[in-house]
């Protein structure tokens, strides 16, 4: 694949790298745990407007990997951006 294939390539990457981003930001913020996390000491909860038990601190533990995984994906795709104007200057 030639340097300029990829140039080519870059701002689609970009654009869907961007899209899931923010598809896994969207899920870390409606996300909610309805099981305790055995890993975490001291769990507190509370029912929402169903009735279910949301587990607040099992429910932070998801969003902080759901994040994680947004931010990376934003990362590369300001990566893929800044790509073309890299790749000109070789």
């Amino acid at each position: 694949m030639s340097l300029h294939c990829l140039a080519d390539f870059s701002p689609w990457a970009s654009i869907a790298l961007s899209f899931a981003s923010a598809c896994f930001w969207f899920a870390a913020s409606i996300t909610k745990a309805t099981k305790p996390d055995d890993s975490i000491g001291i769990e507190s909860r509370y029912k929402d407007k169903k009735g279910r038990e949301i587990y607040i601190n099992a429910t932070a533990k998801k969003q902080i990997k759901l994040n994680a995984i947004a931010a990376v994906l934003i990362g590369l795709a300001i990566f893929f951006q800044a790509l073309p104007a890299i790749l000109a200057l070789f």
